[in-house]
């Protein structure tokens, strides 16, 4: 229980879009019970007390009334702060000993002294590049797929236009020492996919595997090449390559597509793809389809269709289709997290959840920016 008079309810955020500003309900607990209440007050009244007391000390300090200061701190038996504090106060501010000062940091950060303050500071991003004048590097490119095993600590980098042709290389970069190692030249050799840009790519964290599907085909090209969107494994214990479909569309998979996202969910041994636009057989890119929400079940060796594919002049639905954006798994709350996007010319800066027990889409938030 706190013990309080009056309460103050200040909306900060819609459930929807749609929806203004509104309380539909508050239900507050409490009790009258004098029994019950009068004892929360004497302990409220002790804590005001004490920080009342606490800011004479941190006075009386401030101001150099050190007779006023410990009379009150003997009488009390009412510490201003933790020992560790008033230590450090006293090397850097009386004595000026720098030395003390430094041990007295690392004793706090050894006994976790900085960790909830340090909860609360957000994360920046730290860029510094890696060496390429002493080791080898993959070759400039782009419309590439990177992939992370968090374990092993290796990001996998596999295939992209290089500006003249799309490529089909395997790079392993180890992060702790910011080398890389090529794997493969050229995995369609190996058995392995051929040259692509724009495609899907995830990792497989329980059976150390990667997975790639997808790919762009240029319009002029598409009439005389196969439009089969195949799914590939790379074993990366054993260093082979596996077909897992030659064409997930008769699988009830998705159609070729391109720029499209990829995530590996553990806890179900499944693969979700979403979004991306379709690659047509007859029509320029000025005609768009967008690709819907894929699952496949590696267990079961099936695809399921969460979230049907549209064409960009259809009706619009709550969740538009998009393309270049980011795609995220949260595996214990079995959550996907839609971020950002291009669409037609827009950028919208959205952030979609995707709940996967309910089937559900919902927005978090309307505008990142």
């Amino acid at each position: 229980y706190i013990p309080c008079q009056f309460i103050k309810i200040q909306p900060l955020l819609a459930y929807d879009q749609k929806f203004n500003f509104s309380i539909w309900h508050v239900e507050l607990r409490g009790t009258i019970d004098a029994q019950i209440v009068q004892s929360i007050i004497d302990r409220f009244n002790r804590y005001k007390d004490q920080e009342t007391i606490r800011s004479c000390l941190k006075f009386y300090r401030d101001r150099n009334y050190t007779s006023a200061f410990e009379a009150l701190e003997k009488q009390t038996k009412l510490k201003l702060e933790a020992p560790i504090l008033s230590n450090l106060r006293e090397a850097l501010v009386e004595k000026c000993n720098y030395s003390r000062v430094e041990q007295l940091l690392h004793e706090a950060e050894r006994n976790s002294m900085f960790t909830p303050c340090a909860a609360k500071i957000p994360y920046a991003a730290m860029w510094a590049p890696v060496e390429s004048a002493v080791f080898t590097m993959p070759p400039g490119r782009g419309g590439h797929q990177m992939c992370v095993d968090e374990d092993s600590r290796i990001a996998y980098l596999y295939g992209g236009w290089d500006g003249k042709r799309n490529l089909d290389d395997l790079w392993m970069l180890n992060m702790d020492t910011c080398r890389w190692t090529c794997l493969s030249m050229s995995t369609h050799e190996q058995g392995g996919p051929g040259p692509r840009s724009c495609h899907a790519m995830c990792f497989d964290s329980e059976r150390k595997c990667i997975y790639i599907m997808g790919k762009y085909v240029d319009f002029e090209y598409r009439g005389n090449t196969g439009l089969e969107n195949d799914l590939y494994c790379y074993d990366t214990i054993n260093s082979e390559w596996l077909v897992l479909s030659e064409n997930t569309e008769v699988m009830s998979g998705p159609k070729l597509v391109y720029n499209s996202q990829m995530a590996f969910d553990p806890r179900g041994h499944r693969i979700y793809v979403y979004g991306g636009k379709v690659v047509l057989p007859d029509a320029s890119d000025s005609t768009i389809v967008y690709s819907g929400l894929y699952c496949f079940d590696l267990r079961r060796h099936c695809w399921t269709k969460l979230k049907p594919d549209f064409h960009m002049l259809e009706q619009e639905q709550h969740v538009r289709g998009r393309y270049f954006h980011s795609l995220l798994i949260d595996a214990e709350l079995q959550r996907l997290y839609i971020i950002s996007s291009k669409r037609d010319v827009s950028l919208p800066s959205d952030l979609i959840v995707y709940d996967i027990a309910t089937d559900t889409f919902f927005e978090k938030m309307a505008d990142l920016a």
